[in-house]
């Protein structure tokens, strides 16, 4: 994610950039239950270009792993397409506070071995970390569509 704030004549520009990584290993409970155990690495940047001497150059960089746990329920569809949720929560206090990950996701086969994925994600962080001038804090949810190509070996 790569935000940008740009007003017209601005005193102060921010520039946020978050970068997320989730390996997650899924064990089958039958053919449509899974439950998954993980990590989320998180880096989070924030800088700050201005005219105010005081304010420009400033940055500000985070990064910290949570523990996740969750399920996916996958719903097949025939014809090598499928539909599945998959939900996860993580940080329980260890490093955010709260993580939690909804992704509905459809799934339409390509050939034998991969499908083209088209879905929506619902994420919501709560991370806090230090005190006065040195406290950072993050609470934010985070919605899009997701698009992707999936191979299986």
């Amino acid at each position: 994610m790569n935000l940008d704030a740009a007003p017209d004549r601005p005193r102060i520009l921010a520039d946020v950039s978050q970068k997320a990584v989730q390996p997650m290993v899924f064990y089958r409970l039958n053919d449509s239950l899974e439950v998954l155990g993980g990590v989320r690495y998180n880096r989070i940047r924030l800088g700050l270009r201005s005219t105010l001497q005081i304010a420009d150059g400033l940055q500000r960089e985070e990064d910290w792993i949570d523990p996740i746990v969750g399920l996916r329920y996958t719903l097949p569809l025939g014809g090598g397409n499928s539909f599945d949720v998959l939900a996860n929560a993580g940080g329980f206090g260890i490093a955010s506070d709260l993580a939690v990950q909804v992704r509905p996701m459809f799934h339409f086969g390509i050939g034998r071995s991969a499908t083209l994925d088209a879905g929506y994600q619902f994420f919501y962080m709560a991370y806090e970390q230090g005190s006065g001038t040195d406290r950072f804090a993050y609470d934010v949810w985070t919605t899009g569509p997701v698009i992707g190509l999936t191979f299986r070996f």
